[in-house]
């Protein structure tokens, strides 16, 4: 029962208030209300409310303090690509690569190693030189409608072979110097010097699409002479950077490897180089 001078709660027979000691008028009693869940489910609710307005104004200030968005939507930030990320890694090594190859061939070559970045930038510079010789050949001879296989995908394949074979002859003449270097550092050394060749077989293509044949045909001798140029280069800066003494001389060494080289040429060199002078024979087109 409930007081109606103090509001006090007492026992449901009680005559007098056990706080203010006022007699209990039962006839005008009021049963004490148990708290229902309504109210309290009201009190949670508010709460929550209250939480969830206070989070929404902080996102707005949020929004509103890096301009992006309306307020009340939550910014989002872009991720970066990381396909696109690598790509742009890839490219700006490959440049570096490009631009000290260029200033300093022989420099270069000595500091590149068999690390990830130099060996992607090796197969760059081995691609871009494969790809575009046979592509001059073919826009040269276009005018007589040469097979794109013969000229192109398979002058590719072959260039490719014939550089896996150059370095590995560099590889293994090295070994008579007494040198411990890795095929991979060999191969990235040999690219290094491969950046000139490759630059004039870029060239060399530009100039084909402009028909300009006897210009053509003379950065094509030049490619092959800085090829050889590439072998030297690479035997030499081997044998500055070698950690042992002794060994052959770098003179015989470089003989012994174009006497290997000369020797492969032979072998198939008609289907390497064979092919693309047929098609830079204008004669052929005639009939």
């Amino acid at each position: 029962m409930i007081c109606g001078k103090c509001q006090t709660v007492n026992d449901p027979n009680a005559k007098f208030c056990v706080n203010c000691g006022k007699q209990i008028d039962h006839l005008k009693r009021q049963p004490v209300e148990e708290p229902s869940e309504v109210k309290v489910d009201d009190g949670v609710e508010e709460v929550v409310g209250a939480e969830a307005q206070v989070q929404e104004e902080a996102k707005q200030a949020t929004a509103e303090e890096t301009g992006a968005g309306s307020p009340g939507q939550p910014v989002r930030q872009m991720e970066p690509d990381p396909v696109l990320e690598k790509a742009k890694e890839i490219g700006q090594s490959f440049l570096n690569f490009l631009l000290e190859g260029v200033k300093a061939p022989f420099q270069a070559s000595k500091s590149v190693g068999a690390e990830q970045a130099d060996l992607i930038n090796g197969l760059i510079t081995l691609l871009i030189f494969s790809g575009f010789i046979p592509l001059s050949v073919f826009v040269l001879g276009s005018w007589g409608r040469p097979p794109f296989f013969a000229t192109v995908v398979l002058p590719f394949i072959l260039f490719i072979i014939f550089i896996a074979i150059t370095v590995s002859v560099i590889f293994a003449v090295s070994r008579l110097m007494k040198s411990e270097i890795d095929f991979l550092q060999v191969f990235t050394r040999f690219m290094t010097f491969m950046i000139i060749p490759a630059g004039l077989a870029v060239l060399t293509f530009i100039v084909s699409i402009f028909n300009a044949y006897l210009f053509s045909t003379l950065l094509l001798a030049l490619i092959f002479m800085t090829v050889s140029l590439a072998s030297i280069g690479t035997i030499f800066t081997i044998k500055e950077t070698k950690e042992k003494s002794g060994g052959l001389d770098v003179m015989y060494v470089v003989i012994i490897h174009f006497l290997i080289i000369s020797l492969v040429l032979a072998l198939f060199g008609d289907a390497l180089l064979g092919q693309l002078m047929n098609q830079l024979n204008p004669f052929n087109f005639m009939w």
